[in-house]
């Protein structure tokens, strides 16, 4: 059975020609393999050489997992509205922890 859990927009949401009311999060596609393929390109995307570094924490890794569990591009988080991002990352952290 594959899970996905919707966020409903706080409010319509326009991006590129599209208007959308909610987001998916499919995290049944999010395995062990992918979290840490993941780690490995948000530590190189950022050049983070900090092992100590609890990445489940900071809303750029968040958000790489937002994009693998819902499809959408990098783009579509950056340009979402403040409420929204910040209860979707939620969600991923949730997921996460």
């Amino acid at each position: 059975m594959i899970v996905i859990e919707k966020y409903e927009l706080s409010k319509p949401f326009e991006f590129e020609g599209q208007t959308y009311y909610e987001v998916e999060l499919n995290f049944d596609a999010i395995t062990g393999e992918v979290v840490e393929a993941v780690q490995e390109q948000f530590r190189e995307i950022y050049e983070i050489k900090k092992a100590n570094l609890v990445p489940e924490f900071d809303k750029r890794y968040q958000r790489l997992i937002a994009q693998i569990a819902t499809g959408l591009p990098e783009t579509f988080f950056k340009q979402l509205y403040g409420t929204d991002y910040s209860a979707i990352m939620a969600m991923v952290l949730n997921f996460l922890t």
